[in-house]
């Protein structure tokens, strides 16, 4: 008798998990990241000048800031060379570094989550991509594409201290000893002691 009772209840939550799954899959929140995959650069750029301009409006918006974090590293993800990603994930490391202040309150949790798991995609984008060519070149260009990767990694996540010294170690083998040492120094800046 237990184990039908033990094997009914399995096959109920599994196909609550499964209805579950299906149902929060479609709906329309979950769908809105999908679009900003599909979206052009241009689209990007007009999305961001409508969210700044709803920004003026709603200055205490966390909600806001988020959606601008998100489609600039959406944005940056899109570029093929990752040298030319690196000034747009400032930007967006600045929107969310201004939702993060902006959702300090209970009702924030929402977005603090999305800013978090935000940040970890795209660090762990540039970070692994970094360590991939790392791993698996010996040209100085390729070293220097690593470099610029981790770069971006400490762009998103500045508290990042990994992505620092894997950035700093780059730097320094294909001689760039100004950026190591500058990588270093933004450590030093962006990392509070434990």
């Amino acid at each position: 008798m237990i184990h039908l009772f033990t094997r009914m209840t399995s096959i109920m939550l599994a196909f609550g998990f499964f209805f579950g799954c299906s149902t929060f899959k479609n709906t329309p929140e979950r769908q809105a990241p999908a679009s900003f995959d599909e979206m052009s650069e241009v689209q990007i750029k007009q999305h961001i000048s409508s969210i700044d301009e709803q920004i003026g409006s709603q200055p205490k918006s966390g909600k806001l800031y988020l959606q601008k974090g998100t489609l600039l590293t959406k944005w940056a993800q899109q570029k093929s060379w990752p040298s030319k990603r690196t000034a747009l994930y400032y930007q967006a490391d600045k929107a969310l570094s201004q939702a993060e202040r902006l959702s300090q309150s209970k009702g924030g949790i929402a977005t603090r989550n999305g800013i978090d798991q935000l940040r970890k995609i795209s660090w762990s984008s540039e970070h692994n991509q970094g360590v991939q060519l790392w791993q698996d070149t010996s040209t100085q260009a390729e070293k220097r594409r690593a470099a610029i990767h981790f770069e971006n990694a400490t762009a998103i996540m500045p508290d990042s201290s990994t992505s620092y010294l894997m950035a700093s170690r780059a730097f320094y083998d294909v001689g760039e000893f100004p950026k190591a040492i500058g990588e270093l120094e933004r450590a030093r800046a962006n990392i509070s002691a434990v």
